[in-house]
């Protein structure tokens, strides 16, 4: 069997692959995606995009199939799909007979299950699954063949289900729409292939020791709010241990929750580890949650996974190589890529404040180049002013910035 290839390995493949279709002035090359192909993050789309595509059993055929059907009616559309089909063929191609990926031994396990002793007369169990893509049904629909028994699990609103019988009054937005969706399909394979269901609601569990905090469960995505308030079947009193906090910014909103957190240690005498933070939204707030943290002296471990590419460290390395060794150089993106990393404030006693100010000076002078960062001379600190703006005695700022620049660039440098 071949070696199963990495996440990591198939961005160099494809690397390679859009490379050589660039330098090839023989064929077509690329057409929509000729100026994408060089922006950094294009190939983990692309990645991404394949990846997909085979979940869906869709193959550069298709791809060639509907950029015929769709014409010049959509050039750009025809244009975007031509060369996805024709990256996706060279992808198969460089693949075919070396490598494997998980989606490579999926369709093979479609096509090796039918001879599988072990899964004949086996019994299954199917947990913690939201839907089944293309692919995945195809094994399904094998696994309901061979097994004597089939277990699945779905979390979901048992509200209006009866055992056995499709339900399909949700509406799409609805939380549970695709696990009731999946029970659907799940039904529809059974009962095409004759098979018998037993279906068990569970109900009630511990999961929720507060009362109030079960009724907010309960209502959630719910446009006809019940209060908490006497007459609720589940109320018990006024809600404890629950607060609703509204901000006018999310700086001002993680502000609010680390001073709470600081008052819970201090005078309740809890452990930082006992505090737990749940963010939903980890692109808008994860950089911003780590930095008031950091400021209001809290310890914390962060466990979403984040890409390589996106490491402090992997963007030191590509800021700095590309202070030494590109065109543009000394540039204000290049410096202060680098310096925002955050492993220059120690060796620069680089605050926060003190680079957003030297990052002001910069960008208001136009400093730029390895000339300006490394004279003898200082710069000559001093700010235009507007009518709005108050005036700030300059002698103070002065030799704080000096003293920061020159730190940097010797290290920089």
């Amino acid at each position: 069997m071949e070696p199963g290839l990495t996440e990591l390995g198939r961005h160099l493949l494809l690397k390679k692959l859009l490379d050589k279709r660039l330098a090839d002035k023989d064929s077509q090359g690329l057409q929509a995606f000729a100026k994408a192909a060089r922006q950094r993050g294009f190939v983990g789309e692309l990645s991404d995009i394949i990846n997909e595509m085979k979940s869906y059993c869709i193959s550069p055929e298709n791809l060639l199939q509907l950029s015929e059907t769709i014409g010049e009616a959509n050039s750009r559309l025809q244009g975007k799909l031509l060369d996805m089909a024709s990256i996706y063929g060279d992808f198969n191609e460089a693949m075919a007979g070396r490598y494997n990926d998980g989606k490579d031994i999926m369709a093979k396990l479609v096509e090796k299950l039918p001879q599988s002793q072990l899964v004949k007369g086996a019994e299954l169990w199917l947990d913690g699954f939201l839907f089944f893509n293309p692919l995945e049904k195809q094994i399904l629909n094998q696994l309901f063949d061979l097994c004597s028994d089939v277990h699945v699990n779905l979390t979901m609103d048992t509200t209006g289900l009866q055992a056995g019988v499709p339900f399909d009054y949700l509406p799409r937005e609805d939380i549970f729409y695709r696990s009731c969706q999946t029970r659907n399909y799940l039904l529809e394979l059974a009962s095409n292939k004759e098979m018998s269901v037993e279906e068990y609601f569970l109900t009630g569990g511990n999961r929720y020791g507060n009362p109030a905090l079960k009724a907010m469960e309960a209502q959630w995505m719910n446009h006809h709010i019940r209060p908490w308030q006497p007459g609720h079947p589940d109320y018990q009193g006024p809600a404890q241990n629950i607060k609703i906090v509204e901000a006018a910014a999310p700086r001002l909103e993680l502000e609010a929750m680390a001073a709470e957190i600081v008052r819970l240690v201090r005078e309740k005498g809890c452990s930082w580890s006992d505090i737990g933070i749940l963010l939903r939204d980890e692109e808008g707030y994860g950089f911003l949650t780590e930095l008031v943290l950091q400021e209001y002296g809290i310890p914390f471990f962060n466990a979403a996974k984040r890409q390589g590419i996106k490491h402090p460290l992997a963007e030191l390395i590509r800021s700095a190589l590309a202070i030494c060794i590109s065109r543009q150089g000394w540039s204000y993106e290049n410096v202060f890529r680098c310096l925002k990393t955050g492993f220059f404030k120690e060796s620069c006693n680089l605050l926060s404040d003190e680079l957003d100010e030297l990052e002001n000076y910069v960008l208001e002078f136009g400093i730029r180049g390895r000339k300006r960062w490394t004279q003898p001379e200082p710069w000559q600190y001093m700010r235009r002013y507007s009518l709005e703006t108050e005036e700030i005695d300059e002698k103070e700022k002065e030799p704080c910035l000096l003293y920061i620049r020159y730190m940097c660039a010797v290290l920089l440098s």
